[in-house]
């Protein structure tokens, strides 16, 4: 799904990547949503990449928080496959996120 964000989406998706343009080179990554293990969450990834890289965006960031720790080790790898920077505190049950291209 790729919406605008100026007007409702009214339609049906499947999967999606929310985000935010948060300063003028960055975007902030909100939530990705849609089944797991069946690759949506990689084609939104690599869209927002490629996008960015585009529109020279120089940084992609986001925050684990703590509703995500039932799978942080399943969303480390995946960051990380997509050549993430992935910072975690287990004690607090928080973490960040940042990709740059440079």
């Amino acid at each position: 799904m790729l919406n605008e964000c100026e007007t409702a989406y009214t339609g049906q998706w499947d999967f999606c990547i929310q985000a935010t343009y948060t300063e003028t080179n960055t975007i902030h990554i909100n939530d990705i949503k849609g089944p797991v293990n069946k690759g949506y969450g990689s084609v939104c990834m690599s869209y927002l990449q490629q996008m960015a890289e585009q529109k020279n965006i120089q940084y992609l960031t986001g925050d684990l928080v703590q509703r995500d720790w039932n799978h942080i080790n399943r969303l480390i790898a995946f960051y990380e496959k997509h050549h993430f920077q992935v910072s975690v505190n287990a004690e607090t049950k928080s973490g960040r996120i940042i990709w740059n291209p440079q």
